[in-house]
């Protein structure tokens, strides 16, 4: 089986990131993969969206990572909607993400669409971060918040919710470039990483911490569960499905998503009762040690997924 991976415009972006992952895998059990689109394949494998024109000898998968939901930009939904009606399978990253798609593509949109699908997360290897260095603690407990930021991934609520746990011997670490600071003797902003040193911090810490709106398939929990941290997450978008028993907590923050067009630099208020669960269960994971189960979220175990997706495709 010959799988096309077409050439990706930002090589830093997660997508990217995950295909450098995901590829290497492929390969080891038998998937020819290729990025020249001018040689004979099987399979294109597209991320979001792609022209069928281009890519008509061929069966075509797309991962999609949802449909973008902001009601300002409702125009770029227009490709994404021709990719999902002609393409031959779809791999969501969520359950979420499946739901966004009807909901945003089927429903609002009238697309009649007749492709088969999977849902497979995103994946990273546990054995990366093994004889990754440890970050010396300047505290007895670190909370670690690592994002590409942007306003609805809840810094400024993560942040405010850190202060208000008033203990001089737990740390908060913020990796990459915040869109929300703090002057705090207890929070250290250490910027934009390399993938070591980034690893070496969610090896370090004791607890991953993120709230963000609508993620489908956050890879920073995704790499914190690998490097063996368990995460404190929120219930909206497909993050929480990556939570499963001894990975963390959930914590109920807000409303159920609307599935309708929201402005998605104002994501709902976090109440008090939930701000004191989420307090609560940073607490209890930093002082109950637990064993981060992350198999579901292995890039072996899911490169199998792809493999068994693929021959699903071929044999339609």
């Amino acid at each position: 089986m010959k799988v096309l991976f077409p050439y990706i415009d930002n090589p830093s972006t997660g997508k990217a990131f995950f295909l450098s992952r995901l590829i290497p895998e492929l390969e080891k059990i038998g998937v020819t993969c290729i990025t020249d689109d001018s040689k004979k394949c099987d399979i294109t494998f597209h991320l979001v969206k792609y022209d069928k024109n281009k890519f008509k000898n061929c069966k075509n998968i797309v991962r999609l990572d949802g449909v973008n939901v902001d009601k300002n930009k409702k125009s770029d939904n227009r490709q994404i909607s021709k990719s999902y009606s002609d393409t031959d399978g779809i791999i969501f990253q969520s359950n979420f993400s499946k739901k966004c798609c009807r909901e945003f593509l089927e429903k609002k949109m009238n697309l009649k669409c007749k492709f088969i699908y999977d849902i497979i997360p995103n994946g990273a290897d546990p054995t990366f971060y093994d004889n990754l260095p440890i970050i010396p603690k300047k505290f007895k407990h670190t909370i670690l918040c690592s994002s590409r930021w942007r306003r609805h991934k809840r810094l400024k609520e993560m942040t405010d919710i850190f202060l208000e746990l008033s203990d001089k011997d737990i740390g908060l670490i913020v990796t990459g470039e915040p869109d929300y600071v703090v002057k705090n003797k207890n929070i250290d902003y250490v910027g934009r990483l390399n993938a070591k040193d980034l690893g070496s911090y969610y090896k370090s810490c004791d607890c991953f911490f993120f709230l963000s709106w609508i993620d489908n398939c956050p890879n920073n929990v995704v790499e914190s569960l690998c490097a063996g941290t368990p995460c404190v997450v929120g219930d909206q978008g497909g993050t929480k499905e990556l939570i499963k028993e001894e990975c963390g907590k959930i914590c109920d923050i807000s409303d159920p998503f609307p599935f309708d067009y929201i402005n998605v630099k104002n994501p709902p208020i976090i109440s008090e009762k939930s701000r004191g669960v989420i307090i609560n269960n940073i607490k209890y994971l930093l002082n109950n040690k637990i064993t981060v189960k992350n198999q579901h979220v292995n890039i072996k175990n899911i490169s199998i997924k792809y493999k068994n997706f693929f021959e699903r495709v071929m044999s339609t």
